[in-house]
């Protein structure tokens, strides 16, 4: 009824003026006892001889701490020293500290409020704007807030994995530029795409950390208490593709796997290489590639009807050095085939060496200048009919006939190397 709404309107001077509409009681009271209240007031805030109360005061504090230590706004308090166009600190938090005086609009109800549009709304807003729904609870720290200050937009909420801060940056590679910072405690993400997903990064840097070698304590700018510990993870991860290329462009590349057991599986219907190498208009990197491989013991094991390697190109000379320190132990079950084209040098150091050949057929075929130089005990052993077809002549030596030895190894071979 008309009787019900309190009108207030009051001029003192020109600078406080100020018109009210409340309606006090307007729908009994709430479970506190409480009765419902809903106001519009235009006009300048209520100052110390102002009669009139404004309800709602305890939810407007909760828009800052308590103590008034945590700004209004995000902005008040963000570094951009260096932006252009700066604003000081000290100036926008001299302006938010007025939002209560120099607020001309203050409005509040106790119930519900609806608020419906059937065109177009435009709202603009030269200051800054904040946002805190509070999810039927009081405290403001387990709420959401949506924050647009300094014309950027920032929002949180109880779920980790928010935005921790927004800051001007002078980076020594792009100048100044804005830099995020997202920070999760102890949150779990799932991510699902349905259809084409792009990633693209440019700029100087990419840093993936995952674990970490101390697993000491995590620090985050969000802050949490008690901190929690750098617990390294279990990583699992499945790939089930019908086309996978991966391509990498790179000055240098340097990669370091520390683990106490690894085990690798690949299973494929085809799997085959480009014959050809390079395109028409390729060429082959140029440089060294270093691959160490620091362990106790290395068990390599290759299950397949077919391996097949190849060193080298056709029509390029390849120089290939393979180093043993230590016990060689090799085991060839099935048939076995070796081709050498060119010169061969084979030098054995070693106070025993056997050779033992089991085969109804045995053939050593040398196609061109061939070395074999035996430095130590040497033994050979047949357990086959044996026969040596020399198509030239022969000359052996035993050690008392050193001079002919030498003058023949200078003359039939390119080159002797002793380590």
């Amino acid at each position: 009824m008309a009787e019900d709404i309190e009108y207030l309107q009051e001029n003192v001077g020109e600078d406080y003026k100020y018109m009210m509409l409340k309606v006090p009681d307007y729908k009994g009271t709430r479970d506190e006892g409480a009765s419902l209240v809903s106001y519009l007031r235009l006009g300048a805030t209520p100052q110390a001889s102002d009669p009139t109360v404004e309800e709602g005061a305890d939810l407007f504090a909760k828009a800052r701490a308590a103590d008034n230590s945590a700004p209004l706004f995000i902005n008040d308090t963000r570094h951009r020293t260096g932006e252009p166009n700066e604003i000081p600190q000290e100036t926008r938090q001299a302006t938010s500290a007025k939002i209560i005086s120099d607020c001309g609009w203050r409005d509040h109800s106790d119930g519900n409020r609806i608020t419906t549009t059937r065109g177009d709304k435009v709202e603009v807003i030269r200051g800054n704007y904040k946002l805190l729904v509070l999810g039927h609870q009081d405290d403001a720290e387990q709420g959401a807030f949506f924050d647009m200050s300094g014309g950027l937009i920032q929002s949180g909420d109880i779920a980790p994995g928010a935005t921790s801060s927004v800051r001007w940056v002078q980076d020594p590679d792009l100048g100044g530029t804005w830099a995020v910072l997202e920070e999760a405690e102890k949150g779990h993400v799932t991510n699902i795409y349905h259809g084409r997903v792009r990633e693209e990064f440019y700029g100087p840097e990419i840093t993936t950390v995952i674990g970490s070698a101390d697993q000491g304590e995590l620090v985050l700018e969000a802050g949490s208490a008690p901190r929690p510990n750098k617990t390294n993870p279990t990583i699992s991860e499945t790939v089930y593709a019908t086309t996978i290329t991966s391509v990498t462009t790179a000055n240098a590349t340097s990669e370091q796997t520390v683990v106490g057991r690894a085990a690798s599986y690949v299973r494929v219907g085809t799997m085959a290489e480009d014959d050809d190498d390079f395109g028409p208009k390729e060429t082959a990197s140029e440089g060294t590639l270093l691959d160490i491989i620091h362990a106790d013991t290395v068990d390599s094991r290759v299950l397949a009807g077919t391996i097949k390697n190849t060193l080298g190109r056709v029509g390029t000379q390849t120089a290939i050095k393979n180093e043993s320190f230590g016990t060689a132990d090799e085991h060839w079950y099935g048939n076995f085939a070796e081709l050498f084209v060119g010169s061969m040098e084979s030098l054995r150091i070693a106070g025993f060496t056997t050779e033992v050949s089991v085969a109804p057929v045995a053939i050593e075929a040398f196609i061109g200048k061939s070395l074999q130089l035996f430095v130590g005990a040497s033994t050979e052993i047949t357990l086959a009919r044996k026969v040596e077809i020399k198509a030239c002549g022969a000359q052996e030596f035993d050690i008392s006939g050193s001079e002919k030895l030498a003058a023949f190894i200078k003359e039939n071979a390119l080159a002797i190397f002793l380590g």
